[in-house]
């Protein structure tokens, strides 16, 4: 039975073992001699491995890059504080006995502990209960098994510790604090979360491992000049000032230097291991005073080894470019600029079945579509050229690889950063364009969260079998048009395209046959069905008709809104074997997270059938605006001038209620609730007066428009965008704009600016009674552009916050799973949920969050 690795412990090492992992004890400062060859003994020592070309490792035989190299070791001639371990030492001593190094416990305390600690798995937990035994010990008298008087112990970041007796303080030193930690039995460190294997007094080194040379290399400047890495400073600096320290203790030195030069060797033990400790004086270069990068520096954060690995970067058999939209591609199409498939390749096996066409793609070589390499049996990749394509084809068998171009048809991954979720990754087919940018269709825009001002996306070409198989059969995105996150559409009709499909089934649409079967031609039925209007001794076709042959034969909807409403009011949502009744389309029935039109085609008939009505109703939009010729201009929007007039007059109103308002206050004759101040009283008046007049404004507005002509109210009816919110505010008034949630305060003794009148004056408030198609006046446009101006600052510093808290939460996720019993669970086997999403049902197999037992069981039976 092979050997596997079932876990992996974090543990102390002791000061042997780390004699026993290395090759050599490094006790010389200098890296390089005269002649440029390592120094034996000095932290370039062949024997911790070798970077440049054609040397040796003197420990295990093998060149640089071959070799993983090897550990050496510092022996220190004083003990120093591991400041990572610098708090749990702290604990420790608070816990633990001066005199005999017991916990100041109970023997049954203790024995609990044990218990308790064996029971703990994750490294948090054991020191929260680690705290919790200091600070219950550190209230006892005396020690319990040695009658000792309980000592205060004083820590000062980052590795200073003060031991309190009758009011005076007594510095501990390292050498002190190891021999305190050897005190302590087996048990009781077995108690405090250490143990025979783990020995608290390993916190304190005494031998520093020194990491090979291969993750430390130096390198080599234009100059010529060496230049070494920042943990190998570190490294010279220990061992000068551990050879100084050294010498000093020979030459019985006076203590104050001993111990002086000791706290400079613990400076630069600690700065190598974490060079940003609070108190301490940073590292830096000597000549360049450029901050050293320590231990943690270079583990942790954006840049460290861990995060800086696994990050998203560039990697090969990928492009990017600039998306551009195009709605006559499928829907799970990408277009791909020819430059780009003339460059990416896609490796194919070489079967029995296959060989002769990839024979014809080596033989193609250089036209488009060709085989640039071919890979043998043995792994060897030869290039393809003019002179070897010949032998090449005669050579090709089974087993070998040839790397040819991209071709249409073949799957690629498209992504977008950032990868905030997982449907930001779906497989496209390629499609191949002369074109300079990647195209995409663009009701695919909303999974990516694109659009197409200047937005660059990637494509990566996958290039073995079962990724290929992967990316066709799951990530491809005719799998993934309902969104796991909610269960309805995340891909579905948008903006003009809804547009032009509600004023393609209104009633009053009746289209000749020309027409007609231009439409149908345009999406690809080619059979024209039978007229369904006749008016005046004509035939016509109507736009429910033609919309209605996309949908199939027996697909039937009802979306009641009004049980009331006769059909012909076209409130009601009605289609029966596969005929528009009644209902127009609208932004609620085919958008994404709403439409229930694709939501249940891909359900019932299936992902192909729904991507299939998808592309076809966007055809079919696009054909009919060539015969709508839709625009939007001023002309709906401006109101005509006895609307403008009543707009005014509310306006006017308004202003005269705030001006009474305030006058009644100053007076003392407007009645305030008790303990409202009168100054909130005021505002909150205000705010309502000036949201009743937009209010009335707003009726006005809907009410007097002739809505079926209006291009606007047409969009807002429809859904494809906008509100009656925004007519309002192009054509009436802006209203009342608040600055963080309230109007602006006065801020120029009295005013709002300098140039305004002293008192209360609404429109310097933010009171902006004109509409964008009239204009502002110059004393409107501070308030309205000092509200954007706080909006755009509030947006990017609350995408950067709720950007590190998404972050956050994914990694506090990352440990949970469902079991075979269907509980979320944690690491530890906690239970988060008994049952998963209280329901346990997946999204991304439900309808909006609910299943459809009948239709299963019936289609189970009929299977």
């Amino acid at each position: 039975m092979k050997p596997y690795i079932c876990g992996i412990e974090f543990r102390l090492l002791p000061p042997w073992l780390i004699k026993q992992l290395a090759v050599v004890e490094i006790n010389k400062a200098r890296t390089y001699d005269e002649d440029g060859y390592p120094v034996a003994g000095g932290v370039m020592d062949q024997r911790l491995g070798v970077v440049d070309p054609g040397l040796t490792c003197r420990t295990c035989g093998a060149r640089a890059g071959i070799c993983p190299g090897h550990f050496g070791y510092i022996e220190l001639v004083k003990p120093v504080v591991n400041v990572l371990f610098a708090e749990h030492i702290y604990k420790v001593l608070q816990a633990t006995c001066e005199k005999c190094g017991r916990i100041k416990l109970s023997e049954k305390t203790i024995k609990k502990l044990v218990k308790v600690q064996e029971k703990i798995k994750n490294g948090n937990e054991k020191y929260k209960l680690l705290n919790k035994i200091a600070q219950k010990a550190a209230k006892v008298e005396k020690c319990p098994h040695c009658g000792h008087p309980n000592t205060r112990i004083v820590f000062e970041k980052p590795y200073y510790y003060y031991i309190e007796r009758e009011g005076e303080r007594e510095m501990l030193d390292p050498e002190q604090i190891k021999s305190w930690l050897e005190r302590i039995p087996d048990e009781d460190a077995r108690a405090l979360g250490f143990g025979p294997e783990n020995r608290p007094e390993w916190m304190i080194i005494t031998v520093l491992p020194v990491p090979p040379v291969t993750v430390r290399p130096s390198i080599v400047l234009e100059t010529g000049r060496r230049s070494e890495d920042d943990l190998t400073h570190k490294l010279v600096d220990i061992i000068r000032i551990n050879n100084d320290l050294k010498d000093k203790l020979e030459k019985g030195v006076p203590k104050a230097t001993i111990f002086s030069t000791w706290m400079g060797l613990q400076y630069h033990v600690a700065t190598y291991m974490h060079n940003r400790l609070s108190g301490v004086p940073l590292s830096k270069h000597r000549s360049t005073n450029v901050l050293i990068k320590g231990i943690i520096q270079r583990l942790g954060g954006k840049e460290g080894l861990f995060r800086y690995n696994l990050i998203g970067k560039r990697v090969n058999f990928t492009a990017r470019c600039v998306i551009s939209p195009d709605n006559y591609i499928a829907l799970d199409e990408v277009g791909v600029p020819r430059i780009i498939a003339e460059k990416l390749t896609i490796t194919v096996p070489v079967t029995r079945y296959n060989i002769e066409e990839c024979r014809q793609y080596i033989l193609r070589y250089p036209q488009y579509p060709c085989a640039l390499y071919v890979v043998d049996k043995d792994g060897f990749r030869i290039k393809v050229n003019e002179a070897n394509k010949q032998r090449l084809a005669e050579e090709l068998a089974p087993g070998y690889k040839i790397e040819r171009q991209l071709i249409e048809g073949d799957y690629v991954i498209f992504h977008r950063y950032p990868t905030l979720h997982r449907l930001n990754v779906l497989g496209h087919r390629v499609r191949i364009f002369d074109s300079k940018t990647l195209r995409m269709h663009v009701n695919v825009c909303v999974p990516y969260n694109a659009d197409f001002d200047g937005d660059e996306m990637q494509i990566h070409v996958l290039q073995n079998l079962e990724a290929q198989a992967e990316l066709r059969e799951i990530l491809a995105l005719t799998h993934n048009i309902i969104s796991p996150r909610y269960g309805a559409p995340i891909i579905g009709l948008r903006l003009d395209i809804i547009t032009y499909l509600y004023i393609l089934t209104s009633r009053d649409t009746l289209l000749d046959k020309e027409t007609a079967a231009d439409l149908l031609g345009a999406v690809g039925i080619t059979e024209l069905p039978e007229p369904d209007v006749e008016k005046d001794g004509k035939k016509y076709w109507s736009g429910k008709l033609i919309f209605s042959q996309l949908l199939p034969r027996d697909f039937n909807l009802e979306v009641i809104e009004d049980p009331n409403a006769p059909p012909e009011s076209d409130v009601n949502l009605i289609i029966k074997q596969g005929r528009l009744i009644s209902g127009r389309i609208r932004k609620k029935y085919v958008a994404p997270e709403k439409g229930i039109i694709i939501e249940k085609l891909y359900y019932y008939y299936g992902p192909e059938r729904c991507r299939q009505f998808i592309e076809q109703a966007t055809r079919l939009a696009l054909r009919f605006e060539r015969y709508l010729g839709y625009s939007f201009s001023t002309d709906d929007i401006e109101l005509p001038e006895e609307l403008r007039q009543q707009v005014r007059a509310v306006v006017q109103e308004s202003l005269k209620k705030i001006k009474e308002l305030v006058e009644r206050v100053e007076k003392g004759e407007e009645e305030i609730p008790l303990g409202v101040p009168k100054y909130d009283y005021l505002e909150n008046k205000i705010n309502e007066i000036t949201a009743e007049a937009k209010s009335r404004i707003a009726e006005l507005v809907a009410k007097n428009i002739d809505r079926s002509r209006n291009r606007m109210i047409i969009m807002i009816d429809s859904g494809a965008r906008g509100n009656i919110e925004n007519l309002v505010q192009m054509a009436g008034i802006i209203g009342q704009v608040n600055l963080r949630g309230e109007r602006i305060k006065r801020g120029y003794h009295g005013r709002v600016l300098p140039h305004v009148k002293k008192g209360e004056d609404p429109v310097s408030r933010g009171y902006i009674i004109h509409g964008f198609l009239e204009g502002f006046t110059p004393l409107e446009m501070f308030p309205g552009c000092a509200a954007a101006r706080d909006s755009l600052a509030d947006k990017t510093i609350k995408t950067q916050i709720s950007g590190y808290t998404y972050r956050k939460t994914v990694f506090s996720l990352y440990d949970l799973k469902t079991d075979p019993e269907g509980k979320v669970i944690n690491e530890k086997g906690e239970v988060i949920q008994f049952i998963y999403g209280e329901d346990g049902i997946w999204p991304g197999y439900s309808e909006n969050g609910t299943i459809d037992i009948e239709y299963i069981i019936k289609k189970n039976l009929e299977g």
